[in-house]
């Protein structure tokens, strides 16, 4: 079988869900499907230390219109039997005569529209649903994720595999003093404070956490925002100005993976209360690196956090406090609590159902 990938984010140093996914799963795909071709499709340069059963297709077209020359590309060349989108579901829906499997990462763009990008929801409203209508396989990271396609769209739920996540090993890997003192320097990390990682959305509730951080009343206890300025970021730096926090909250920027099981390390608890996930990656990461975890109780996070996390209302300031103090207070059992949940989640097996997904699909 000849097999198409979407394989954009194979480029690059971003660290979010999706990049991590196609990371992690392409590579453990191409060295099951030794007996089966690749066409990876990519807008630049990727790694060229890929297997011979791999073939790059560059198109440099930008953005959006990227999509519709790969699928033109496929449909008049029909130089693949089967298209796998990790991170998009506009090829598969293009495509005409060849089957294909794509990746639902959430569901944001239909339950939460207000609070993501107009255009972006907008593109994900129109495609996924002709996506799950044309796909012979559908991938969900989650379980909750799967719930929530089934209830948004008429389709059955065989067709829809859930293939979880998982951490990466630079997280379970102990980071050493000389990691932690040199992370510790170069930020200008405070010696005690809690941590949010992920992009500044409203999505990700931050205006809660930052309420929940002031009502603790803990002159000595900072808080570290590491993350990319997203969509609508405005507002949790005017609270913080309007709130007079700026001299106990930290924003970061984007931090560089080498140095984030470090940051994770040094922290007292990750506060993650976030509205919505597919999955919850940072909830993995920070266990695997021994942080107690402070997350949401809907949505796929008590899926992935199990009882290994504190888990709160994300919309009650006093519940996410209560939470917080809960995590600093009981800080070794999470820590061995969460390092046994994250234990559980691997990317050999998320490979595997995978690739059993693809290959059930190339025969249907």
């Amino acid at each position: 079988m000849i097999i198409g990938i979407d394989g954009r984010e194979l480029s690059g140093q971003k660290s979010a869900g999706k990049a991590v996914y196609v990371r992690e799963v392409l590579p453990r795909l191409f060295a099951r499907g030794r007996q089966d071709k690749f066409v990876l499709y990519v807008d630049k340069d990727v790694p060229s230390d890929l297997p011979a059963n791999v073939r790059v297709v560059v198109c440099r077209v930008p953005g959006f219109l990227w999509h519709f020359f790969i699928a033109l590309r496929i449909n008049l060349l029909r130089e693949i039997d089967l298209y796998f989108a990790p991170t998009s579901a506009i090829v598969p829906t293009l495509l005409v005569g060849t089957k294909s499997v794509f990746v639902v990462m959430d569901l944001v763009a239909f339950l939460f529209k207000e609070k993501h990008t107009t255009a972006t929801a907008t593109l994900e409203r129109i495609f996924v649903p002709l996506g799950v209508k044309r796909a012979q396989k559908i991938l969900a990271i989650s379980e909750n994720t799967k719930r929530d396609l089934c209830r948004l769209f008429p389709l059955e739920s065989s067709r829809v595999e859930v293939t979880l996540l998982a951490a990466r090993d630079i997280f379970s890997k102990q980071a050493g003093l000389n990691d932690k003192l040199s992370v510790a320097v170069r930020y200008k990390l405070p010696k005690r404070f809690l941590l949010f990682v992920g992009t500044i959305e409203p999505r990700k509730n931050i205006q809660r956490i930052l309420e929940a951080f002031k009502a603790l009343d803990d002159p000595s206890l900072k808080l570290v925002l590491a993350g990319a300025k997203g969509w609508f970021y405005k507002e949790v730096f005017d609270f913080i100005e309007r709130e007079d926090l700026g001299g106990r909250v930290l924003w970061l920027g984007y931090v560089k993976d080498a140095d984030l099981p470090a940051l994770y390390a040094l922290s007292g608890a990750l506060v993650w209360p976030s509205l919505y996930e597919g999955f919850g990656l940072p909830i993995l990461e920070a266990m695997s690196a021994g942080t107690p975890v402070v997350t949401s109780r809907v949505s796929s996070m008590p899926e992935v956090a199990g009882a290994a996390a504190v888990l709160v209302d994300p919309r009650n300031t006093e519940d996410i406090m209560r939470g917080i103090k809960k995590a600093l207070r009981s800080r070794g059992l999470f820590v061995k609590k969460g390092k046994k949940q994250a234990a559980r989640f691997d990317w050999d097996k998320t490979a595997q159902k995978t690739w059993q997904a693809i290959k059930g699909a190339g025969v249907l």
